[in-house]
């Protein structure tokens, strides 16, 4: 079996619009944290893919900060009701916060096997979310726009 790389395969679509490519990148970063490595550098890499999912930010879109952009997108996708929306909001906070304390140098923070599992699940969560959700969203525009709107809903 050839297995493609990123690049082969969004040179295969015919033209893939900009959300599409953000998902394929958060595909390939799942695919990287699959690989032997250190357990903090696969947990970034699973948050990296989240954070190409839903964390994007274009022009004209109000900016809540990172963290809470992430944590809510993920959430309204996910959560089903208030409730779970409020768990999910609360894990993505929480492995944005432990990505950005590694990636800054934080020798606090200690990452387990089962951190690496969790996010994982979270973002195996996010990317089936999107990829089945209809209408299909052309850009992270279209996801913040319909964020808003939930939020009144």
């Amino acid at each position: 079996m050839n297995l493609l790389g990123f690049g082969e395969f969004l040179k295969r679509i015919s033209s893939p619009d900009k959300f599409s490519k953000r998902i394929m990148k958060a595909v390939d970063w799942l695919g990287e944290a699959t690989k032997p490595d250190v357990l903090p550098a696969k947990f970034v890499k699973v948050a990296f893919s989240i954070d190409a999912m839903v964390g994007a930010e274009e022009r004209n879109i109000p900016d809540s900060g990172k963290k809470a952009r992430i944590a809510e997108r993920a959430a309204f996708l996910m959560g089903p009701n208030y409730r779970a929306r409020n768990m999910i909001w609360d894990m993505m906070s929480d492995i944005i916060k432990k990505r950005d304390d590694i990636a800054h140098g934080s020798s606090d923070v200690v990452i387990t096997e089962v951190d690496v599992e969790e996010a994982g699940k979270y973002a195996r969560g996010l990317l089936a979310e999107i990829l089945l959700r209809s209408p299909k969203f052309k850009d992270v525009a279209e996801l913040a726009k319909w964020v808003r709107r939930q939020a009144f809903i």
